[in-house]
């Protein structure tokens, strides 16, 4: 697909997906004001929205990947 990524996250704490996305920004990209989020899992999807939605300084964008189709 010519994806390219700025960060990868991987599951290494207690953390949910949403919560790593929001250390990653303000620990290694603290200018960053607009993001793109893909993920094949629903639950991840919803929970970085949950993150993201009561920060008006933000511009996101979520992805829902089913069988390597990226779905907006």
């Amino acid at each position: 697909h010519n994806i390219t990524f700025d960060a990868y996250s991987f599951k290494k704490d207690h953390k949910e997906k949403g919560e790593r996305i929001w250390d990653i920004l303000h620990n290694q990209f603290p200018d960053y004001k607009v993001f793109e989020f893909y993920d094949d899992d629903l639950k991840h999807l919803y929970n970085a929205k949950q993150m993201f939605e009561d920060e008006p300084d933000y511009k996101f964008k979520l992805y829902h990947v089913v069988h390597g189709k990226v779905h907006k």
